[in-house]
């Protein structure tokens, strides 16, 4: 089932699928969705409001202003605390060390 997000504007409707969905991050009042093939769609919703819009699980939330989709983690820099992801973005993160590391491990189990 591929799960839709509407984005209303004022002129306009956008329909996003999740499973293109890679981050939000926060912008001001603004929230920024980068999606694949690197496009980015920005919502004039705050972060948080987005966030809990969002299917529950679709995205990780790393810091007050970024969440990400753990599948797409190519790279921890833990002394940088940054996440590297898989089309080439960096967002840093601010929760535990620990925390990520266990995220990782639940999303990558191979049942």
């Amino acid at each position: 089932m591929n799960l839709k997000y509407p984005i209303y504007a004022k002129d306009r409707l956008t329909v996003v699928s999740c499973d293109e969905i890679l981050c939000l991050e926060a912008s001001g009042a603004y929230s920024v969705l980068v999606i694949k093939h690197g496009g980015t769609v920005t919502i004039s919703k705050n972060f948080s409001k987005v966030l809990s819009e969002l299917p529950e699980g679709l995205l990780f939330k790393v810091s007050q202003s970024a969440a990400i989709r753990l599948s797409e983690v190519k790279y921890i820099h833990y002394s940088e605390k940054v996440i590297e992801l898989n089309h080439g973005g960096k967002v840093k993160y601010t929760i535990k060390k620990n925390e990520l590391d266990a995220a990782l491990k639940r999303s990558f189990s191979y049942e």
